[in-house]
C-alpha cells in the first residue's frame, strides 16, 4: 500500500485565521526551545559540514520563520559567505533587523518564497531547510528534493525529531520549555509573557505543533527513497540520526568534493 500524500494535521502557524502577532510570538519562541534541547549545537556541526562539502559562498535558507536560527549560525560559524533568509510568510520587520545587525553576512529574499517553487533562486547556492521539511506532504517533499538536486550546489535538511515512541514519551518533559521560552526569546515582549503565563495560549500552540510535527515527520527510509527518486546522478549524501532526537539529510554534488 502506498503511503498517503496527505499530511497528518495542521500546525497552528499554518492557519490563516490565527492572528499574525500570535504566530510571530510562537515562531520567535521556537529557537529558545531548540536551544534547550541542544538542537542548536547539532545544527552548527551539520552546517559546518555543509560548508566543508559545498565550499559555497552563498547559502539560502528555505522556510526561515523568524530568521533567528540563521542568525545563530552566522554568528557561530565564521567565514566569507552570505546567508539569505526566505519564507512563504516572511516576517519583514524581523528580517530587516537581522540584516542590519549582520551587515554583509545576512540578507533576505525580498518576496514570498514557496520552497516547492524555489528552483529559480537555488543556482550556485547551498540550501538549508531547518525544522520545516515535515510540513510538506509527500508529493511536495519529493518535488523539493528533486529541485534541490537539479539546481543547488548542496543542501542540508535538519529536523529535531526522530519518529519514535521514545520521542513521543519525551514530549511532556519538553513541554516544560514551552513555559520558559518567553524568558529567552528576543525581542523581549510583554505580549509573549501574557500569552504564556496569563492566558496560556502559546504553550498550547507549542504542545499541539510538537505532536503534529512528530506525526508528520519523515523517517530515514523516506528520505533515502526521495533522494533516489530525484536527480541523484552525480550526488552523494548522508541520511542519519544525530543523537536520539535529530534526523538529517546532507547532500552534495560529487564535483564539489
Amino acid at each position: 500500500m502506498q503511503p498517503s500524500n496527505k499530511p497528518f494535521g495542521v500546525e497552528i502557524h499554518q492557519l490563516d485565521w490565527i492572528p499574525n502577532f500570535l504566530k510571530e510570538s510562537q515562531l520567535e519562541q521556537i529557537f529558545p526551545i531548540l536551544r534547550a534541547i541542544k538542537f542548536d549545537r547539532k545544527l552548527l556541526v551539520l552546517f559546518n559540514y555543509l560548508k566543508e562539502k559545498s565550499r559555497a559562498r552563498e547559502f539560502l535558507d528555505l522556510g526561515s520563520g523568524a530568521g533567528n536560527v540563521v542568525e545563530y549560525l552566522v554568528k557561530n560559524s565564521p567565514g566569507h559567505y552570505t546567508y539569505f533568509i526566505s519564507d512563504l510568510q516572511p516576517y519583514w520587520q524581523s528580517y530587516r533587523e537581522i540584516k542590519q545587525r549582520n551587515s554583509g553576512r545576512i540578507d533576505f529574499v525580498p518576496y514570498r518564497v514557496d520552497m516547492c517553487e524555489a528552483d529559480g533562486i537555488l543556482k550556485d547556492k547551498a540550501v538549508t531547510i531547518i525544522t520545516t521539511f515535515h510540513e510538506l506532504d509527500r508529493r511536495q517533499a519529493q518535488k523539493v528534493i528533486t529541485n534541490l538536486m537539479k539546481n543547488s550546489k548542496a543542501f542540508l535538511i535538519a529536523e529535531p525529531v526522530n519518529k519514535s515512541a521514545g520521542q513521543l514519551l519525551k514530549l511532556p518533559l519538553i513541554s516544560l520549555y514551552f513555559w520558559l521560552a518567553p524568558l529567552f526569546a528576543k525581542p523581549k515582549s510583554f505580549g509573549r509573557l501574557f500569552f504564556t503565563w496569563g492566558w496560556p495560549i502559546l504553550p498550547l500552540f507549542h504542545i499541539h505543533d510538537g505532536l503534529v510535527s512528530l506525526l508528520r515527520s519523515y523517517r530515514k527510509a523516506d528520505f533515502v527513497r526521495m533522494l533516489q527518486n530525484g536527480h541523484s546522478s552525480g550526488w552523494q549524501w548522508e541520511v542519519d540520526h544525530f543523537g536520539p532526537d535529530t534526523t538529517y539529510v546532507l547532500a552534495w554534488r560529487k564535483s564539489e568534493s
